[in-house]
């Protein structure tokens, strides 16, 4: 089992290179970008909340909040009272960019799967599903 581990690993490893790879030219990463799709199912979302949906610490979503604030991505919301965990919004430039990104990441799924039929990538999901169910 354990070379299914590392395979796993691998196979995640190179979509997260891939998928940084072509969202460089809208200057984000996989990881902004996943801040970008939480923001935009989640609107107005705390640092907090966003560090518990994303399982990392506040700093590091704090930091990458900092990033994409900078480069007009999101913005941070007023809440009288409370300077330490504002909502954190989209701005309509990072709505574009977001929507820009899924496309690019689209494209890479699609690449991913197209050597397999359907009813095969039904079955790797469902086993990849009881694999993830027995941890």
């Amino acid at each position: 089992m354990y070379h299914i581990a590392l395979q796993l690993n691998a196979t995640n490893n190179a979509f997260g290179a891939a998928i940084d790879s072509k969202l460089r030219p809208l200057e984000i990463n996989s990881a902004q970008m996943h801040v970008l799709l939480i923001l935009h199912r989640y609107p107005e979302t705390t640092v907090a909340r966003l560090s518990r949906l994303l399982d990392v610490t506040p700093q590091t979503v704090h930091r990458t909040i900092t990033s994409l604030e900078r480069r007009e991505l999101v913005i941070r919301g007023n809440k009288p009272g409370n300077k330490k965990d504002l909502p954190v919004t989209l701005t309509n430039y990072g709505v574009d960019v977001l929507a820009r990104g899924e496309l690019i990441i689209k494209e890479i799924m699609d690449r991913a799967q197209r050597n397999f039929s359907p009813a095969e990538m039904e079955q790797l999901n469902a086993l990849l599903e009881r694999c993830r169910q027995a941890l």
